[in-house]
């Protein structure tokens, strides 16, 4: 599958809004103004999820506002380029890309962190992501000629993220990028794993890290 953007509709599927409303912000491009705290460089994964932005994001989990809209999102938008059941990451992962940091520690591939190769990774951003505040990504396997995706709010950046090495660069724009990533498996390749997630240390199973979207 090569990468390539898919589009969705905004005001039926608000995710900007919800998200907005969650921080009682106007503008997410500012959301670095939200934070009290000063935030090291990302040297590596072990603080890019840890700042009070990330914490706060997934308290929006607590009810099912940003997920029932998730899950009619994959059902209408997604899954139809499918035509069969799809195991999904349950629940979305959050990036913030802060002015003069990058959102993600290292540059790496998600298989690096026993994501199965059969995973194919959504990465939506709810801000314009443009310049090196976006994500970079090799266009082949092992290939390293990484180049910046510009996505657009009510797109979505669909790629092969558990073999194709990506990541982000320092920065430099100014404002920040919002965005959530998630992955979805066809049910016909799915095998469940032991392996548990990095972040939230579920296990590769439906009723862990997935759940399952009947047709």
């Amino acid at each position: 599958m090569l990468t390539h953007k898919i589009c969705y509709d905004t005001e039926r599927f608000d995710f900007k809004k919800i998200v907005q409303n969650h921080y009682g912000v106007d503008d997410l491009t500012q959301l670095d103004k939200w934070l009290d705290e000063e935030v090291p460089f990302f040297e590596d994964k072990t603080f890019d999820q840890s700042t009070g932005i990330h914490k706060h994001f997934y308290k929006i989990y607590e009810d099912d506002k940003f997920l029932s809209v998730y899950r009619q999102f994959l059902k209408e938008v997604v899954q139809p380029g499918y035509g069969e059941p799809l195991v999904y990451q349950a629940k979305p992962t959050f990036r913030v890309h802060l002015p003069n940091n990058v959102a993600v520690g290292e540059w790496h591939k998600d298989g690096d962190y026993n994501h199965q190769r059969s995973e194919i990774n959504y990465w939506m951003p709810f801000t314009k992501a443009f310049g090196n505040n976006t994500i970079w990504i090799e266009s082949e396997e092992d290939k390293g000629d990484y180049q910046p995706y510009e996505v657009e709010y009510g797109e979505v950046l669909v790629f092969n993220g558990s073999f194709l090495k990506h990541g982000n660069k320092p920065n430099d724009t100014g404002v920040c990028r919002v965005s959530v990533d998630f992955r979805i498996i066809p049910n016909s390749q799915y095998q469940a794993l032991q392996a548990q997630s990095s972040h939230l240390k579920l296990k590769f199973e439906i009723g862990g890290y997935y759940n399952l979207l009947e047709v």
